[in-house]
Parts: C-alpha cells; structure tokens; sequence
C-alpha cells in the first residue's frame, strides 16, 4: 500500500507511521478519491436532456419546444435558458453532493417542406458542484469535501419527418467540450491520532461529450384542440474526462495523479404527452403534460485509476455504484404565441423513482418566426 512506500522524511510518512500506526478508518474515507467519479454527471445530463428535449417533433405541427401543436414559419429562431438542481444521495462507492447547473442556448430550425425540418443549436452551460462533508468521528471533517466547476460548450444538429399526420420519426446528435476544475478536501489522520492533517489539492482537466438519439410517435387532435401523443426514443451518450495531477496546495503529500475517466449511457425512453390549446384575445395558450419511463442498460460501474504523486507505483481504483436502471420524468408547462410571430414557453420537469438522484430542472425560451 501507499504507506509501506512513502518517500523517507514526507509528511506522508509521518502520517502513515505514527507510533507504528497506519491511517485510521475515517481518515482512509476522507481520503478516498471518488471524486473523479462525478465528472462526468453534468455533461451526461445534459446529453439526455437534448435528447429528450428534442424527441416528439411532429412536423407539421413544430411547436416553441418541439412537443406542442401550433404552425410556425418556414425559419425561426430560438432562446432558451435552463436551471437545473441536483441532489444526489451517499452511497457505497460514491461521494453524495449537491450541484446546480444553468445553460443558454441559441439556435435556428428551417422547414424544407410541410413534412421535413431540420436545425442546429450552440449551448453554454456552468455547473457548480459541492460534495458532501465527511462522516467522520475521530476529527472535524471540512464543510464539504471538495467540489466540481464545470463550463461546457455544446452543438446539437436535429431533424424530423412526419410520414402521414400522425406518425412522426426524429433524430438528434450532438458534441460538447468541457473545462473542469476540481477540488478536494481530506484529512489525514494516524490510527493513533498522533497527526490530523489536512489536505487540500485541486487540478484542472479538460472534457469531451458525444450523444445520438432517434425516436418514433404518434399524436392525434381530438375536437380540434386537444393533442394527445405516444413516442419512444433511444438515447446514447459518451464523455471523457482527461487524467490530471492535483496540486498539493496543504503540503502534505496526499495529492493525487488520476486517470482518464470514461462514462457511457445507454437508454431507451417511453412517454405520454397531452396539450389543450386555449385561443385567446391576445394570442393562443397551450399548456400540456408528459410523463416519461427510461431504462438504463449501461449497468457496469464506473473505475477511475489514481495514485499518489509522491508514491506512483501505488493505485486505487475507487469504483463507483452500479447506475439506477429504472426511473420517471413528470413535466408540466405552456407555450404562448404572441402577435408578430413571437412565441414563448415554460416547462418545471422532475425526476421521480431514481435510487440515487433527486432532481428538478425549469426551462424558459422564445421563439421568433422570419
């Protein structure tokens, strides 16, 4: 183990061997570097949230998000802005923690015919994520233990075609390129309690994150009104994120040299949706509902391999927990048209059913007809 091959004189060694001691229990906790493991949650997230974004456009009835039924132009742009809260629970293998995330996107989608759109959007988005604070006894653990900052850049291509006026087919696809920074904070302590140090790194890594998704629905009008709709979609999802050295800003030797990380998503979707427009003296309202079951296939959890600096030809290979396989989205929202081509939408969405993840995000956006 790391211990049996601190270099003489380090700090390292002082912990490790004080009165002929190893590190005690809590300390071998704090200092588990499972971080890694939660870097690639954002870029994920929002891979399957494009998909699900994008997924039920009908064509002929492309709506300010595509999931409504109102005409638009031949060419419109779009704004969208989305706020999304995450909380997810401590469990065997890895850190529990709290992160918001915000993006803005912009793009533009152009009908080339009555049955046939297609479009693109660039996105920015932050992600700000903390990690829980230890559970420890022996000693006073840091408020938290560590956290992730995160800024992406994304580009998504999608399209659709409407084979008859009900049935619909869509595809989607879409990269993004991540700066990450990462800290950690840790206590070092001997089984003795002769040393309680802390430990305080961070590090810099760079992020890649690739998706695909296709779909098939059907929807239906019932009274001229009410649009009621069936779809499925399957969605996959890939992102990196490069090895990095942490900095050992406490001096004492326990920063990190950790490998590339690699996280892969696999799910197919099935969803409900139903919407009502409203005609008023100002324009036309419809609010609408969905609800939506996925199913994760990629159930191999996640390794990431790291070492101390001082003590390279030591690993750890901190495993992360088996995903959940089965879980629910419930949104409700409206979109508006407004006179001038000006249409609007917003949509409050929660996850439900999740072992691990408890999550609520809120969309907003406009939309312009050229």
């Amino acid at each position: 183990m790391a211990c049996s091959s601190a270099p003489s004189g380090s700090l390292l060694e002082d912990v490790c061997f004080a009165s002929a001691t190893n590190i005690s229990a809590d300390s071998e906790s704090s200092l588990n570097p499972s971080q890694p493991l939660a870097s690639a949650d954002a870029p994920l997230q929002r891979a399957r949230e494009k998909a699900q974004d994008l997924s039920g456009t009908e064509v002929a009835t492309l709506p300010v998000t595509p999931k409504a039924a109102i005409r638009v132009g031949p060419l419109s742009l779009l704004l969208n802005t989305r706020a999304t809260s995450t909380d997810r629970e401590l469990g065997d293998g890895e850190r529990g923690y709290e992160a918001d995330q915000w993006s803005l996107e912009v793009g533009a989608d152009q009908r080339l015919s009555n049955r046939a759109v297609v479009g693109a959007f660039m996105a920015y988005q932050h992600s700000n994520l903390d990690f829980d604070q230890d559970l420890a006894t022996s000693f006073a653990a840091p408020p938290n233990a560590g956290g992730i900052d995160q800024d992406q850049l994304s580009f998504t291509l999608f399209g659709a075609y409407s084979a008859t006026d009900s049935l619909y087919i869509d595809a989607s696809a879409g990269f993004g390129i991540s700066e990450i920074d990462f800290t950690r904070n840790a206590v070092a302590q001997d089984s003795g309690g002769t040393f309680t140090v802390p430990v305080q790194t961070e590090a810099s890594a760079d992020g890649t994150d690739y998706w695909a998704s296709a779909g098939l629905g059907w929807g239906a009008t019932y009274r001229h009104a009410t649009r009621l709709g069936v779809y499925g979609r399957a969605t996959y999802a890939r992102a990196e994120v490069d090895g990095y050295t942490e900095a050992d800003i406490s001096g004492t030797g326990f920063n990190l040299a950790v490998g590339k990380a690699q996280h892969r998503s696999l799910t197919t979707t099935l969803g409900l949706s139903a919407s009502h427009t409203f005609g008023m003296s100002w324009g036309v309202v419809v609010p609408q509902v969905r609800a939506e079951y996925e199913r994760e296939f990629e159930d191999d959890p996640v390794a990431v391999q790291s070492a101390f600096v001082l003590v390279p030809d030591t690993g750890f290979s901190p495993a992360g927990e088996k995903p959940d396989l089965h879980y629910f989205t419930m949104a409700a929202g409206a979109q508006a048209i407004f006179p001038g081509g000006w249409l609007g939408f917003l949509e409050l969405q929660s996850l439900l059913g999740h072992r691990d993840f408890d999550r609520t995000r809120i969309a907003a956006g406009l939309r312009v007809e050229l």
